[in-house]
């Protein structure tokens, strides 16, 4: 009896790890921002940016277990100000790796900071979209709720952790071209107006 409950456990878990890598690992407005973090300014620079992104994601896991993106999903007044904030930060953060300069050394100021994670992944709709969807997905054979619970949210940050790892690894490696004279500034704002057009793609996934 306690195999087969121990396997239901493990079989969950194992599904709740590869809907959040699906989920938090492809292609958004965090992943496309850190790995231009990366590719900018490296991957030393770039981890008070990660950390912020991952603090941002945990308040989106607790405000989606304690219910409180939906009350604010039925006021129109604050999801619409909300929606609005969003948009444009995004655009900020957007903006801030077009202008990033091409050698990062000479303007420390323009650097991704934690505080800019926490505020990205705080009005990312892709984060919002993607922890709605595992929570009301998957449910672990674990008692009582509370703890099934705390177990979904670590899991999801763990993986988190994992992909925005890789994103900004990833993003260094293009760093001698994003350094260079002449490639550098176009690589930037490709990957700016590829956030925008991703941050304008999750808007339209979630409204539709």
């Amino acid at each position: 009896m306690i195999k087969i409950v121990l396997g239901k456990i493990m079989e969950s878990l194992v599904a709740l790890t590869m809907i959040s890598v699906a989920l938090l690992g492809s292609p958004g407005p965090v992943p496309i921002a850190l790995a231009g973090a990366g590719a900018s300014f490296g991957v030393r620079k770039g981890i008070p940016f990660l950390i912020g992104i991952l603090f941002g994601l945990s308040f989106v896991v607790i405000a989606s277990v304690a219910g409180i993106t939906a009350l604010i999903s039925k006021s129109e007044i604050i999801a619409n100000t909300l929606f609005i904030f969003s948009i444009s930060y995004l655009g900020y953060v957007a903006w801030k790796i077009a202008n990033s300069p091409i050698n990062s050394t000479t303007e420390k100021t323009r650097i991704p900071t934690g505080r800019d994670g926490f505020i990205l992944n705080l009005t990312n709709p892709k984060a919002y979209a993607a922890i709605t969807a595992i929570l009301s997905s998957f449910s672990l054979s674990i008692e009582p709720l509370s703890l099934a619970l705390v177990t979904t949210g670590g899991v999801i940050l763990a993986v988190a952790l994992f992909v925005d790892t890789f994103w900004l690894i990833a993003g260094s490696a293009l760093s001698p071209l994003f350094s260079n004279a002449r490639f550098g500034r176009p690589l930037r704002i490709l990957f700016a107006l590829t956030m925008i057009i991703v941050v304008a793609f999750s808007v339209w996934s979630t409204m539709s």
